[in-house]
């Protein structure tokens, strides 16, 4: 993109800075520089450029002296290379870094509920919150391999935690004391009277226990979105009753 053409594009900068931020002249011209290069791709301009971009996007009152000043004064974090007699001005990383400190966090995308609603969920701790966040969101952005690992540590998680609440932890650990491999967690559970699970719960979870060996175990396996959707419902119904056995 050439400087005419990024003129007349909107530059929404409320989003990216506080403005208050922006007071000091040198601040505005490092900022100037990196939004050009960050979001547009031009990685220079002219001393009239920036004071005009200054003025025009930011909306900062601000006359071509005192950016030539802060120009000058921005020694190692601006640099600067003459054309034909112009100089051209380039962000250095020194500069990049105090704009950086500057920047407002981007808001957080938000997760749908696609998979395991946040309810079922509401009452558990936040280290396990954030594994059905993750759920979700693999599932929302089509990473639906990525999905299915999360939803296997979510049961997992689940699955320890029962024993673990039953004092029975040591039934699901091997003679080094770590824990179980996933299949093997499954069927530990469906052996176990202790644990209170329906009988669709209980087909559900071999299901899904098979799905898991087939998918952990099939390298040239891709998951599709279809995978996931076929076993939803049995997903949810098995997170629920886990919860409750607690």
């Amino acid at each position: 993109m050439n400087f005419e053409k990024l003129k007349n594009e909107h530059i929404d900068i409320g989003t990216i800075v506080n403005i208050k931020e922006l007071k000091k002249v040198e601040t505005r011209v490092l900022f100037i520089l990196y939004i050009i290069e960050d979001k547009f791709s031009i990685d220079e301009l002219t001393n009239k450029q920036i004071h005009e971009l200054i003025n025009s996007k930011l909306r900062l009152t601000t006359n071509l002296s005192s950016v030539n000043m802060a120009i000058k004064r921005s020694k190692g974090k601006i640099s600067t290379i003459r054309r034909d007699g112009i100089a051209y001005h380039k962000i250095m990383a020194l500069g990049i870094g105090d704009i950086m400190e500057i920047l407002l966090e981007p808001p957080e995308k938000e997760i749908l509920d696609l998979v395991i609603p946040k309810i079922v969920v509401e009452s558990e701790k936040g280290y396990f919150k954030n594994v059905i966040k993750q759920v979700n969101g693999c599932y929302q952005d089509g990473y639906y391999d990525a999905c299915f690992v999360m939803i296997r540590r979510s049961i997992e998680t689940l699955v320890i935690d029962v024993f673990e609440s039953l004092h029975e932890e040591s039934q699901i650990k091997n003679s080094d004391g770590n824990f179980l491999a996933f299949s093997k967690l499954i069927d530990k559970t469906l052996a176990n009277d202790n644990i209170k699970l329906s009988k669709i719960a209980k087909a559900d979870l071999k299901i899904i226990k098979k799905f898991g060996d087939t998918a952990a175990h099939n390298r040239r396996l891709n998951l599709k979105k279809c995978d996931i959707d076929k076993y939803s419902d049995s997903i949810r119904l098995i997170i629920e009753e886990l919860i409750n056995n607690k």
